[in-house]
């Protein structure tokens, strides 16, 4: 029986320009991510952009392809190189549940697809939940 390939993003992000962070966080996803049943979809790179700007040019492109179906998978480094605002996550979460995307965070060693994982996202909509709660109180 065949496996399904997993089509994978690779998303780097480096909040200054750094070519040797990028290459580092570059080998280690590539370690992983070049096996079966992964198939690198495409690397994104973002190199010398804050994490709290979610207007960045590999950022954005990669949630076109999310929308289009074309990634199975983030693979990132650390969960901080994604994003650092809880109501971005909780964004980006949404978007990706809707088109069955999922994330791994090598650093943190946990899975979207897993029950910690699951928990993680969880988490996060709670905190954003009231965070927008006591924005509207103020």
């Amino acid at each position: 029986m065949d496996k399904k390939e997993i089509r994978v993003a690779v998303y780097i992000r480096t909040a200054l320009e750094n070519n040797e962070e990028v290459k580092n966080q570059e080998d280690s996803l590539l370690n992983i991510y070049t096996n079966e049943p992964y198939v690198i979809y495409d690397i994104y790179i973002d190199n010398g952009y804050s994490a709290v700007d979610r207007n960045r040019p590999a950022f954005q492109r990669m949630l076109n392809d999310i929308r289009e179906n074309k990634i199975d998978v983030i693979a990132t480094y650390s969960i901080d190189r994604l994003l650092r605002r809880v109501g971005d996550f909780i964004d980006l979460f949404d978007v990706m549940d809707k088109y069955n995307c999922k994330a791994e965070f090598l650093k943190e060693y946990f899975s979207t697809s897993s029950m910690s994982g699951h928990w993680v996202k969880l988490y996060l909509s709670v905190i954003g939940y009231c965070e927008k709660r006591l924005i509207g109180n103020e």
